[in-house]
């Protein structure tokens, strides 16, 4: 979805190369379907949905995105837990080692 589609470019045009790994794709996919979920549950819930059906959804999605977002860096206290290891020397930016790790995948 839209949402999804916009974390997705933000992530990977703002995590370092040395950081993002081929694996982290599937992760990040993940993070990013979630991410969607929860924008829908919750302007379902703006909207005035009150059915518990829908607020115990939306916890629970909020909770998920809480713990695989930590993997990201996504909030100063996750940010610092980080590590960097040193990245192969490359001329291409991030985003196009990325696409090209992915692309290598399949």
């Amino acid at each position: 979805g839209e949402h999804g589609s916009r974390l997705w470019d933000q992530v990977v045009d703002n995590t370092p190369s040395t950081v993002m790994r081929i694996v982290d794709t599937s992760k990040l996919s993940r993070l990013c379907r979630l991410w969607q979920v929860w924008v829908e549950l919750d302007a379902l819930i703006a909207a005035g949905d009150n059915e518990p059906e829908t607020w115990v959804r939306w916890l629970k999605v909020g909770e998920q995105w809480d713990k695989l977002s930590s993997d990201f860096g996504i909030g100063p206290a996750s940010r610092a837990k980080l590590k960097a290891t040193p990245a192969p020397q490359s001329t291409d930016s991030p985003l196009d080692q990325l696409r090209r790790m992915i692309a290598n995948r399949n």
